[in-house]
């Protein structure tokens, strides 16, 4: 037990104790592990026992991090398809008109560009619903 004195430095002064069958704390400690998990590809700090347990008292929430897979892959594949449409715009600005060829090439560009948004936004949110910025 706290003494007076370590109650008097404590922000939370209210201490509850909690008893679990082995099924129920295997089922807490594995959710909590879980969540630790996602905070930590999201690169976030570990959540301790306390707070973790407090957060799921006060709110009854389950904290899910979605974290996009392969950032980097992403970035790389935005960063060429972006790369391939200004060289398209320069030529046309250089010749000042487009040929079909270049038209068609950039129309491309944008539905490859287009289904790449879209698989970030599935592997964020897990489906991907018809929006108007899609079409």
């Amino acid at each position: 037990m706290s003494t007076s004195k370590q109650l008097e430095n404590r922000s939370r002064a209210v201490e509850k104790s909690v008893y679990f069958s082995e099924r129920e704390w295997r089922y807490v400690d594995d959710s909590r592990i879980v969540e630790n998990r996602q905070r930590a590809k999201a690169g976030l700090p570990p959540a301790g026992w306390m707070k973790f347990a407090r957060r799921r008292l006060m709110t009854g929430e389950i904290t899910q991090i979605v974290v996009p897979v392969n950032i980097g892959d992403t970035a790389l594949e935005l960063a060429r398809i972006g790369n391939n449409i200004n060289q398209i715009a320069h030529k046309v600005n250089m010749q000042d008109a487009a040929v079909f060829e270049q038209l068609v090439a950039v129309q491309g560009q944008l539905r490859e560009l287009r289904a790449l948004l879209g698989r970030i936004s599935a592997e964020a949110y897990g489906s991907v619903e018809e929006s108007a910025w899609l079409m």
